[in-house]
């Protein structure tokens, strides 16, 4: 707990142990291993997340008016997270290029766009699709 292994990137292999309580016999029993891929770790969250920073610029500005101001806004942050992304290091610098996004992202698509919001709701009729008049016979145990 709490050192370092391998580099960002790489493969890993571990072996675990661990014993399962008697009273547990019959119920399933599952291992769960937290790798750390959270906070200040090299790597995955930070990259990921600029990633997905800049993929939804990029569907937002194929969808926006060749001469629309809001495009040349958002090519414009492009680079300049671009322009502090170290390709040799990106996951020390994925943050940085984030922050270059972060003012376009905070932005509505256009002046007029709507905000919308959405709630879910489910009410499952497990009998919707009986056809009625029919009996059915539940075969249980006398």
């Amino acid at each position: 707990m709490g050192t370092q292994w391998g580099r960002p990137w790489s493969t890993s292999w571990f072996r675990a142990t661990g014993g399962v309580p008697a009273e547990w016999a019959g119920r399933r029993v599952e291992a769960v291993f937290d790798l750390g891929f959270v906070g200040g770790w090299p790597g995955n969250q930070a990259v990921f997340h600029l990633g997905l920073d800049m993929q939804v610029l990029a569907e937002l500005i194929r969808e926006l008016a060749v001469g629309d101001p809001r495009r040349h806004e958002i090519l414009r942050a492009l680079e300049r997270a671009l322009d502090v992304l170290d390709m040799q290091n990106v996951s020390a610098t994925a943050a940085a290029a984030r922050a270059q996004l972060a003012p376009a992202l905070s932005r509505p698509a256009h002046a007029s766009a709507h905000t919308a919001s959405a709630v879910g709701h489910a009410h499952i009729d497990s009998a919707w699709l009986w056809p009625t008049g029919r009996r059915f016979s539940i075969g249980l145990p006398q």
